[in-house]
């Protein structure tokens, strides 16, 4: 099976904070919709979900396919 190995720059888009976190009761969360470059633009990958004031952290929920 041949590898294909791909370099991809990760571009953060909007940052949206103040959010509310169920973890710590505060609004120290923040969320930021993550893009890579492709040869077809920007390309949505997920979003990140952070608080920080607590140790909450969501791992990325992958929005779109970076397939060719």
């Amino acid at each position: 099976m041949a590898v294909i190995r791909h370099v991809v720059q990760v571009v953060g888009g909007t940052i949206r904070n103040d959010l509310w976190c169920d973890e710590c009761q505060t609004t120290g969360r923040f969320e930021i919709d993550m893009h890579a470059m492709s040869n077809r633009g920007l390309q949505p990958i997920g979003t990140v979900r952070q608080c920080v004031r607590c140790d909450y952290e969501e791992p990325l929920i992958p929005d779109g396919d970076l397939g060719s």
